[in-house]
């Protein structure tokens, strides 16, 4: 004898095919969600623009300009993004010196407080 499944036989035959009906859904909407993203993205970016057009004063060491807000802002998202990138490249570099092989070379590991 069988035991009968505690459900009184209501999931009998199913293979499971619910699942991969709503997975292709998901597939359709996504385009869609992307799209929607993308576009509330370029709104952001031109009511941002739009906001910030006015000029303003800006003085580096012994030189004053009158740039439009919106390019300083660009400007300054674009040199922290760079100096970033360099900083994260020369700690994961410098981390890196002082792993596999480093007891070979005479330099000991960083001490846990140090990293």
């Amino acid at each position: 004898m069988t035991p009968e499944p505690s459900d009184g036989g209501r999931t009998a035959g199913r293979t499971g095919t619910s699942g991969a009906r709503s997975g292709a859904r998901t597939g359709r909407r996504r385009p869609a969600a992307r799209l929607a993203g993308l576009a509330l993205l370029v709104a952001v970016i031109v009511s941002f623009v739009v906001e910030n057009d006015q000029k303003v004063k800006v003085q580096l060491w012994f030189v004053t300009g009158h740039p439009r807000l919106v390019w300083v802002l660009a400007v300054t998202v674009l040199v922290s993004a760079v100096l970033g990138y360099l900083y994260g490249r020369t700690r994961r570099r410098r981390r890196l010196s002082f792993g596999r092989g480093a007891r070979r070379r005479g330099r000991s590991a960083p001490a846990e407080e140090d990293r």
